[in-house]
This record gives structure tokens, C-alpha cells and sequence, in this order.
């Protein structure tokens, strides 16, 4: 996997303008820091389950690009990366890293980057694999529904969805939040407990986080 120490170094400048949008609207950054090296290895890991004919890859909530390093080199020679983004700032970001950080530029032609909700992306688009950063422990049950449903309906047969969250987090904040903060979160709890139960094929608890995170792959046949 070329360029991956590159890919950490350049990762680390992400470290401002995503503290920035946390401030800004941490409703969807969802984060204390971004997300580690070894979180977005765990989460690319299933990637390597292909053939060896070029494939689509997708990244919903890229955010500053944390994750993505897991992925670029899994990209092969014809190989296209999505990277779905709705906060506008983190995609300039992405943009200006793509085109002036050299280990991601190496990868400029194989990715688009678009601004706008997963739900936005044309209907007929489907993907060999989808890697998630999206905070759903912030969203409301609901729209949790929406979007895993809108990630599994573009997946290829047989493909993943990798999605992580925080190591007990929802237990953690019970004891501090409304009544009815507890009943989304026990709602949104529910929806991911389901998922998992029908279609978890790999979890791994990454330490090397802050926080230590689930690395979870769902697989829907």
C-alpha cells in the first residue's frame, strides 16, 4: 500500500479546520478529533474483497479526509472513489488537499468529490464497497433509517458497508442528557443493534482512537 506514511502526514493538517467545524456545527461533524490512522485502516480492510476488474468505491462523510487515507491505497488502475460531503468548508478542504498535498494528489483522477447528502447521489449509482464516517448518534432515528437504507440500496450484491461508533458512547451519555435525548438515543441504538444482529460479518474495537471506536462491516445478501 504505497504513499500511507505520506498520507498520515498530510492527515495531521486536518487537525484545525476540523476543530473549526466542530465549533461551527458539530451536529454533523459529530467528533472530538478526527478520526485515526488505524480506525481508517480497520474500516478499508473489507475493500480488499473485490475482483479484478475496476470498481467504484464510496466515502459518505468524509469530513476532513481522516478516513480516506485507509482507502486511497486500496485504489487500483481504473478504480473511481466518491467522496459524499454535505458540510461546504470540509469540501473545500478536500478539494485543496486533492490538489496541492502530494500522496493525495497521486490519487486526483480516480475521485469526485460531492457536496451534497448520500440520498442526493444519482439512483442507479452503485458501489463495490461504501466506507461511512456520518455521526448517527447525532441524527434522529428517522433520518438514521433514511440513511442507512439509501447506503445499502447502493451497494453491489455482496458488497459492505463499513460504519464505525464510539465504544459504549451512548451509555456514557444517558445518565447526562433529557429524557428524551435517552429516547433517541435508545431509538438510534435499536436501529444499529438490528443491523448488526443481521448483518455484522466483522467488528473490530479500535484503541488506537480517540475515542476507541467500533470498526463494524455489514453485508446484505
Amino acid at each position: 500500500m504505497r504513499n500511507f506514511g505520506g498520507l498520515v502526514i498530510s492527515a495531521m493538517s486536518a487537525f484545525l479546520p476540523f476543530f473549526r467545524q466542530t465549533l461551527k456545527a458539530f451536529h454533523t461533524t459529530g467528533a472530538v478529533a478526527p478520526s485515526s490512522a488505524a480506525l481508517g485502516r480497520a474500516l478499508a480492510a473489507p475493500l480488499c474483497q473485490r475482483g479484478e476488474e475496476p470498481v467504484e468505491f464510496l466515502e459518505a462523510g468524509p469530513g476532513t479526509g481522516a478516513l480516506t487515507i485507509g482507502i486511497l491505497p486500496h485504489l487500483r488502475d481504473g478504480d473511481r472513489l466518491t467522496l459524499c460531503e454535505i458540510n461546504a468548508d470540509f469540501c473545500d478542504h478536500l478539494e485543496k488537499l486533492f490538489q496541492n498535498s502530494k500522496p493525495y494528489a497521486t490519487y486526483r483522477d480516480r475521485v469526485t468529490i460531492h457536496h451534497g447528502a448520500v440520498e442526493d447521489l444519482p439512483s442507479e449509482r452503485r458501489f463495490a464497497h461504501v466506507v461511512c464516517g456520518i455521526p448517527f448518534n447525532n441524527f434522529p432515528p428517522s433520518q438514521v433509517e433514511q440513511i442507512f437504507g439509501s447506503l445499502r440500496g447502493r451497494l453491489e450484491t455482496g458488497g459492505t458497508l463499513n460504519f464505525f461508533e464510539y465504544a459504549a458512547i451512548r451509555s456514557l451519555k444517558r445518565p447526562f442528557v433529557s429524557s428524551a435525548e435517552r429516547a433517541r438515543l435508545d431509538a438510534v441504538e435499536a436501529i444499529i443493534s438490528a443491523l448488526v444482529t443481521g448483518h455484522q460479518v466483522q467488528a473490530r474495537l479500535v484503541m488506537g482512537n480517540f475515542p476507541p471506536a467500533w470498526a463494524r462491516s455489514l453485508c446484505f445478501k
